[in-house]
């Protein structure tokens, strides 16, 4: 064990016992990154599309600097504001902390608090201030090149701004969801959220594997947020100098004029089906969310096909035995239940039987081992087979209840499918009228009248509409398919145990119900942007207030803990 002379020469003090309230809730301080990031979305506004809203972009760029210096001196602007803003909201909390906690102990070592006992770098509280002060400013860079290349590589800021929400979104979930003793733990290398905290970063020792070699999270990170800062900027950059060119003659820009002259069938057409598919998917480019969209719902179908885990070991042998004899009643699947007791009745005689010997000592062990392994999940079985039994003359069958158990409290899984369905829906049908504000006298006269238009465009929304609504559906569909594969659609649900459903309904009437239920809330949501895309015709203004109502709905489900699935069992049963 190292004592205070073995640091002594390190820092000219060691270990102090003490109070370290004021650095643990320094390290712990969880906001600093958020205010980072919406300072940074504020002033990148005033540097790209404020500036391409009021007409001065192309005006910006011809310049006698040319392209790439204008676009780095924009960049090396916000890395500046952010390096000032992150070093003021540091310095903000380091006297807030002071004041109201008490002093930090600089001199003392990181490792004096209990929270860094683990730390691998003999250092001072103060110089791991200072060391956490200069890698949030490296994270607060990082954030200000990566706005700025998104905002110029694409000319909608509100597309630019979902995929920034969509990033900090999943890196702040990864952050607090993976763990550094998991297989997944290089992701924290890459993880802005994750860079930011103290405790995360000099509370723990990890070397992460890179190419074989073993290398500490804080280098890592630091080596990361210069690579990715780098090719950021490169990227913007290049999106800079080629997105807005007066004339394309660079490799990119024709092969856009290529990609634009194939694709342009949808705009000269006659047929305003086609014409606003093409206007929708391909030049609004929700073509990439309905694709994103599609990804997470093939996740999820494949996460509702992985075998069914139970964290009880009863739960897993129920599991395993009624998978043999779900459906319905019969002779046979009795017998099978008798058959497994007297299979564990043969072991307890067996085991009373047996001697002193260590053989004998040994079989003994295996037979309560296993006994008491199986005799939870059978007994289970037994009483949901007398509960079946008693029922009057409705057909009887056999469910798996542990596992319906465990998909109908899945809320959180619903409310997320739901959000992600939500929000698609949501976005993709946002722009369908928010090209032709300016068409409109022309629209008015035309020869077919702006109502068949119009009506072509409902036409065109429901069918995009009911695709994300069966795709919403699928992953649930497999789950309960992976139960019982459809053994038990006619059976009734007041033959279940762990609820206490008052009427006749089969288990097919109820998943009809699901279905419908959550077709009205789907419904009242599309009905929602129809109308907002009609009344207001600005699809920045409609997307926000699309977001958030789904978000609104989400939240109100997740605080309530209430999904389709408990409203339909609250209804039908007299308890959950």
């Amino acid at each position: 064990m190292k004592t205070e002379s073995d640091y002594a020469s390190l820092t000219g003090g060691g270990f102090k016992e003490d109070d370290y309230s004021s650095l643990n809730r320094y390290a712990a301080y969880p906001y600093h990154l958020l205010f980072v990031i919406l300072f940074a979305l504020i002033s990148a506004y005033y540097l790209i599309p404020a500036e391409r809203r009021g007409g001065k972009f192309l005006l910006l760029k011809s310049t006698s600097g040319g392209h790439i210096r204008l676009y780095a001196n924009k960049v090396l602007t916000l890395m500046a504001m952010t390096f000032c803003f992150s070093i003021i909201c540091d310095m903000g909390e380091i006297v807030y902390i002071r004041q109201k906690y008490g002093p930090f102990h600089r001199d003392a070592l990181l490792q004096s608090s209990s929270v860094f006992r683990d730390c691998p770098y003999d250092i001072t509280v103060f110089d791991a201030m200072i060391g956490m002060m200069a890698v949030r400013v490296l994270v607060s860079a990082f954030i200000g090149v990566l706005v700025m290349m998104l905002f110029s590589s694409f000319r909608r800021n509100e597309f630019s701004l979902a995929i920034f929400a969509a990033y900090s979104i999943a890196e702040y979930f990864f952050s607090v969801k993976i763990s550094i003793n998991s297989s997944m733990n290089y992701l924290t290398a890459i993880n802005p959220f994750y860079q930011a905290h103290t405790t995360a970063m000099l509370g723990n020792y990890l070397n992460l594997n890179i190419l074989g070699y073993p290398v500490s999270q804080l280098r890592a990170s630091i080596v990361i947020l210069f690579t990715a800062g780098i090719a950021c900027f490169c990227i913007g950059a290049l999106s800079f100098s080629i997105k807005f060119q007066i004339e394309e003659e660079s490799l990119i820009g024709i092969i856009m004029t290529r990609l634009r002259k194939i694709f342009s069938f949808t705009w000269h057409t006659s047929k305003t089906g086609v014409f606003e598919t093409g206007k929708v998917l391909i030049h609004q480019r929700k073509a990439v969310i309905l694709a994103v969209y599609l990804i997470v719902i093939f996740s999820l179908g494949r996460q509702a096909l992985s075998p069914i885990t139970f964290t009880k070991a009863d739960d897993a042998v129920y599991h395993k035995l009624v998978h043999h004899i779900q459906g319905k009643v019969t002779d046979r699947k009795l017998s099978y239940i008798e058959s497994q007791r007297a299979y564990l009745d043969d072991l307890i005689t067996e085991a009373h039987s047996l001697g002193n010997s260590a053989e004998d000592r040994s079989r003994a062990l295996f037979i309560s081992f296993e006994y008491e392994e199986k005799n939870g999940g059978l007994a289970r079985l037994e009483s949901q087979r007398d509960a079946v039994m008693q029922k009057g003359n409705i057909p009887k069958y056999f469910f798996d209840e542990a596992a319906l158990e465990e998909q109908f409290s899945d809320i959180n899984g619903d409310i997320f499918i739901f959000l992600v369905s939500g929000l698609a829906l949501v976005l993709v049908l946002t722009g369908i009228e928010s090209y032709d504000a300016a068409m409109r006298p022309l629209l008015n006269t035309a020869s077919i009248g702006y109502a068949d238009i119009r009506k072509k465009k409902i036409r065109f929304a429901t069918v995009i509409a009911v695709i994300i609504f069966v795709l919403w559906n699928i992953p649930d569909f497999l789950s309960y398919f992976r139960i019982d594969h459809g053994k038990n659609l006619m059976a009734s649900l007041s033959l279940l145990m762990v609820y206490y459903i008052r009427y006749q309904v089969s288990e097919l009437a109820f998943f009809a119900l699901l279905i419908f239920l959550r077709f009205v809330v789907f419904t009242a949501i599309y009905i929602l942007v129809i109308k907002l895309t009609r009344g207001i015709k600005s699809q920045a203004a409609v997307t926000v207030l699309g977001v958030l109502a789904v978000i609104l709905i989400s939240l109100v489900c997740y605080i309530l803990r209430v999904d389709a699935v408990t409203i339909l069992l609250h209804l039908f049963s007299s308890g959950r």
